[in-house]
């Protein structure tokens, strides 16, 4: 899937929570992790990559404002969008260590895994839950395009 707005898609791997991404950097902004470039107020496009015997199965997008992931060690660490600035916003920034530009981590590898995503989308809900290490490939978070921004001409597929 490729990039749906202007700010960067975020992927999320198990084993340690690894938050990276796909190009750009994370910058502090005040209680939060924010992508350093463009814009988010239309929500996340949330695809769950299941780990399978022979290899990696793609779950079925989910839509949502509000997407939280979930740690063996009981935390958990939400995806919001700010109203004020239209940016993602990554919270707790206090539990998240930024390794790299384009990387934030949480947890230690071999020592915990992710549990769950939940995604909200006003009144309803998607869980998935994760009952070892084992279970989860990655999690692939997508920023929806601004609402009043152009939309980008799709690829037509030739026949």
């Amino acid at each position: 899937m490729g990039a749906l707005s202007d700010e960067p898609p975020i992927r999320v791997r198990n084993g340690s929570m690894k938050i990276t991404l796909v190009s750009g950097e994370w910058v502090a902004s005040g209680q939060a992790w924010i992508p350093l470039a463009g814009t988010n107020a239309g929500g996340f496009v949330v695809v769950v990559e299941f780990a399978t015997r022979s290899g990696r199965r793609l779950g079925q997008p989910v839509f949502g404002t509000e997407v939280d992931v979930s740690y063996s060690d009981h935390k958990t660490v939400k995806f919001r969008i700010d109203p004020s600035t239209s940016k993602t916003r990554v919270t707790p920034k206090g539990i998240l260590k930024k390794t790299a530009d384009k990387t934030l981590v949480h947890g230690l590898a071999g020592r915990g895994y992710i549990t769950g995503v939940k995604v909200k989308d006003r009144g309803t809900s998607w869980t998935c839950a994760f009952g070892s290490r084992d279970a989860l490939s990655e999690i692939d978070i997508y920023p929806l395009p601004h609402p009043r921004r152009k939309q980008r001409p799709q690829a037509r597929r030739k026949k």
